[in-house]
Formats: C-alpha cells, structure tokens, sequence
C-alpha cells in the first residue's frame, strides 16, 4: 500500500516538474487588470441598480394591488347593502299594491 503512494507521489513529481518546465506563468499587466476591474464594478453596480428597481416595483405593485383590494371590498359591502335596500323596498311596493287590490 505504501509502496503504491510513493509510486503516485513520485509520478505526480514527475509531472508536475515537466509541466513547470513547459509552461510558463502568465504576469498580468497593470492596465488590463485595472480595466477588468472597473469593468466588473460598473457590471455589479448595474445589476445592483437592476434589483433595487426591481424590489421597487414589487413593493409599489404589492401596495396598490392593497389598496385596490380593500377599495373591492369596501365597495363590495357598501353595494350589498344597496341591493338589500332595494329588494326591501321592491317587497314594500309588492305588499302594498296587494293590499290595495284586496281592499
């Protein structure tokens, strides 16, 4: 068991030497990774920008579908009692025009 992990640490030596020997490490120049940056920050501010108007929306659109659904409401009651209103007084007349022809 041993003798298979020095075998793989060796291997893995091996490889890791002819591939430092091939290739080479990239350094970075200071401009790119300046423009990258700022980039990357207009980027984020942007989609930061982009959520805030979002949650905006979502919460304007929360708040006026409120209030519509308590106007309904209101106007809902408010209008049950105006049918109620009328059928009592459609009743009232109904009652009174059969007393007036049995009488």
């Amino acid at each position: 068991m041993q003798e298979k992990q020095l075998n793989l640490k060796n291997g893995l030596s091996i490889i890791e030497t002819k591939l430092e020997a091939v290739l080479q490490p990239v350094t970075l120049r200071p401009a790119f990774v300046l423009n990258l940056r700022q980039r990357l920050d207009e980027e984020m501010a942007q989609r930061r920008k982009k959520a805030k108007v979002k949650k905006g929306l979502l919460v304007a659109g929360s708040v006026v579908g409120g209030v519509l659904m308590i106007v309904a409401i209101i106007r809902s009651l408010t209008s049950w009692r105006e049918i109620a209103q009328t059928i009592e007084e459609w009743f009232s007349r109904q009652k009174k025009g059969q007393q007036a022809v049995s009488a």
